[in-house]
């Protein structure tokens, strides 16, 4: 009786993405709305539109995504989850919103209870953070079979069409629905411009805005209407990108966690002052770990960049295998409606003493980024995947500078093929510098 929203290939017998097979990481078949028939044990499905579904192939349907949370925080603090375990769910383990701070997970587990058939233990993710005000510990978790993110953290922004009000300390936010920025009487508004490099600007809010949605004020089409005390800036664009200052997903430590074979991301983060250590990452179905600013039209904008962070002791084994992001392994960028963007958004990065086996693409994809050190890594082709890249194993780097390379160990049987390295374009990297690093030929 649910409407199916995509179908993702999958091992029958285990119940996980083929390792040894370069598959489509999913179909989303929302445009495609299949005509549902039931006979007897049969469900005939008969789509509007094809769907390159290949014979002998076996598939999970699904029909859930964010049906359910077990946990739902709101402006908490000092709360530990201990010793947790989640066998299955139709939505999220952990949410949180609002300003929640010093929290901590230690022991908890999302894996597949045994002997369960269920392909997945949640629909989505298992924990996320729209906004928090940081403080985070997530240490000794295990996240198995998840349908989507092991861990997302990161702080909301808007981007959806600025407008100036009707005096000259009042905006109006299009598309700007209430949860979007959760925006309160004396919360600092920062202002970006549309490639999220820094106005300059920020405006205290006066009072309560006004909010006028259809039918109300959670729907996408909400205009948000702001007092602020002081004048607004003639200055400001109308594709201006707007954060809440009162949220700050910052310091926040990651370690000696088991992320194993799930279907989306290990970890996508946005915010400051982050490490993330002594964890394994096995069988990822995306990157391992996604460090980005990211809006997508009106459906999310999360993050405005990462300063200071530490990767360092993890151990990547045949992450990727759905080749997203050019199949890397650790991914760093942004992403606007109209492309990727220049600014660096992303300081300060310190990836050190790393394990990396049978990257599909790059090791390391570095975008908008500058003073990053990586060092004392061990790259291994010896079993590339099936979905390898002309790119797999290296460093990338576009638009980057202060970047260096130095002390990191390739191991390859084919070197003419993956020779590993370091790749970046001269015009529009500077500041690269690469040493003391060795290839070894495995025979």
């Amino acid at each position: 009786q649910m409407k199916w929203l995509m179908l993702m290939p999958i091992d029958a017998d285990k119940l996980y993405r083929k390792r040894d097979e370069a598959q489509p990481e999913k179909f989303t078949i929302n445009d495609a709305k299949p005509k549902l028939e039931v006979k007897g044990d049969r469900i005939i499905a008969q789509f509007l539109r094809p769907v390159a579904l290949a014979e002998g192939q076996s598939y999970i349907i699904r029909h859930l995504y964010y049906n359910l949370i077990a946990f739902k925080i709101a402006s908490g603090s000092h709360l530990t989850f201990e010793d947790v375990t989640i066998y299955s769910l139709p939505g999220m383990g952990w949410l949180n919103t609002g300003t929640t701070h010093h929290w901590r997970f230690n022991r908890c587990r999302i894996v597949r209870r045994e002997g369960s058939r269920h392909p997945l233990t949640t629909a989505a993710d298992g924990i996320h953070a729209g906004e928090s005000k940081g403080n985070v510990i997530i240490e000794n978790c295990e996240f198995t079979g998840l349908g989507d993110d092991c861990i997302n953290l990161h702080d909301n922004t808007w981007q959806g069409g600025l407008k100036f009000g009707d005096h000259d300390k009042q905006l109006k936010l299009l598309n700007c629905p209430k949860h979007r920025l959760r925006i309160a009487a004396g919360d600092v508004l920062r202002f970006y411009n549309a490639d999220l490099s820094p106005t300059g600007i920020e405006l205290t809010v006066a009072q309560e805005p006004i909010y006028d949605g259809h039918p109300n004020a959670y729907v996408n089409s909400t205009t948000t209407t702001i007092d602020f005390k002081q004048t607004v800036p003639r200055s400001l664009s109308y594709l201006a990108i707007v954060a809440n200052t009162r949220f700050a997903t910052d310091n926040v430590r990651i370690a000696n966690n088991r992320f194993v074979r799930t279907f989306g991301r290990g970890i996508l983060y946005s915010g400051n002052d982050v490490t993330v250590e002594n964890n394994v990452f096995d069988r990822i179905g995306g990157n391992a770990i996604q460090v980005q600013a990211d809006i997508v039209d009106l459906h999310w904008a999360e993050g405005v960049g990462t300063d200071n962070m530490v990767i360092r002791n993890n151990r990547f084994s045949n992450v990727n295998p759905s080749g997203r992001w050019e199949g890397a392994v650790i991914y760093t960028g942004g992403r606007l409606p109209w492309g990727p963007m220049s600014y660096p958004l992303f300081k300060r990065f310190l990836v050190e003493n790393n394990h990396f086996i049978n990257p599909p693409g790059p090791a390391m994809s570095f975008t908008a980024s500058r003073d990053m050190v990586i060092r004392n890594n061990i790259i291994d082709m010896t079993n590339p995947l099936p979905n390898v890249t002309p790119y797999a194993g290296t460093v990338f780097n576009a638009l980057c500078s202060q970047v260096r390379v130095h002390g990191n160990l390739w191991k390859s049987p084919q070197p003419e093929s993956y020779p590993g390295g370091v790749v970046f374009d001269p015009d529009e990297c500077e500041q690269i510098q690469v040493d003391s690093n060795r290839l070894e030929i495995i025979r």
